[in-house]
């Protein structure tokens, strides 16, 4: 999940309090709940995460967490491979997939 990979992150940069620090951007200045973030909200995020961290840890530290963050590669792009036998099953992973990715799912 995106989510888990950024807190991964995070918790490079923000040692204390890092879920506590990535959960406050991404509600505060995303304007969605942490489990609905997605690879589609990475560089607003990564954006904020700069501008916040900036006053704990300076700017050069700052950077390099955005740019870590930049980096991270989507599932979006990159689904994982399934192994299918059927047109029926395909469908399903498809489906699945864009379920799981879809910013609205509850």
């Amino acid at each position: 999940m995106f989510y888990d990979e950024c807190l991964k992150i995070c918790q490079q940069y923000i040692t204390e309090g890092a879920k506590l620090f990535l959960d406050r951007q991404i509600e505060y200045h995303l304007n969605k709940k942490p489990q609905y973030l997605t690879a589609a909200d990475k560089e607003e995020l990564a954006k904020w995460l700069k501008v916040s961290s900036a006053l704990l840890i300076g700017k050069d530290k700052a950077n390099e967490f955005m740019k870590e963050i930049l980096a991270l590669k989507s599932l979006l792009h990159n689904p994982p491979i399934y192994a299918v036998d059927t047109a029926t099953e395909k469908s399903i992973a498809i489906d699945w997939i864009k379920w799981y990715t879809s910013p609205t799912r509850t």
